[in-house]
């Protein structure tokens, strides 16, 4: 059972890399950071943006992982917003606060109107937020790597669709990079 286990959190970090891998080509600008913005923010899991060109805002992504042992494998989106290169204080933002890029930490709903979280892993859907929540899942969990590249694919169509676009960080036309 914990090699199982085991087996289920490196597909996460597995997922991890295969979106650096991938951002690095379609999102030019993006950043590791050097090092854990805050607790809420890890070095292992997050990407600096870079700041905005007309806002002035620092702008990182930030990948949490579910905390549930029975949720293994699932994550979810955050956006971080600061006018400064360090954590902002806005950890609970207002409803609203995002359309007018007020600094805070953005659960991703704020950003696209609906929670949604990522699964890696096959898990049990009798939850009673179920409704309240999209759940990504691949077409099979039979090829790690083919879960890995559909869950890659679907968080930058995500990022891009729901937040890259809204902030004016696309370039129109076919490849679609951050300006």
């Amino acid at each position: 059972m914990l090699k199982k286990h085991m087996a289920e959190k490196k597909i996460y970090a597995k997922f991890i890399a295969a979106f650096w891998k991938s951002a690095k080509e379609r999102y030019p600008s993006i950043k590791r950071l050097d090092k854990p913005f805050c607790s809420a923010i890890p070095k292992s899991s997050s990407f600096y943006l870079g700041l905005h060109p007309n806002l002035g805002k620092h702008i990182l992504i930030v990948f949490q992982a579910s905390n549930k042992s029975w949720q293994v494998g699932e994550f979810a989106i955050n956006i971080h917003i600061s006018e400064k290169f360090e954590p902002t204080s806005n950890f609970h933002p207002k409803e609203g606060e995002f359309e007018q890029f007020t600094d805070g930490y953005y659960r991703f709903p704020s950003v696209i109107g609906r929670d949604k979280w990522w699964c890696l892993n096959p898990t049990s859907l009798d939850s009673p937020l179920q409704s309240l929540i999209d759940y990504w899942r691949p077409g099979s969990y039979e090829v790690e790597d083919i879960i890995i590249q559909e869950a890659v694919r679907d968080v930058c169509l995500t990022l891009e669709s729901g937040f890259l676009d809204r902030l004016g960080l696309l370039q129109q036309g076919d490849d679609k990079q951050p300006a």
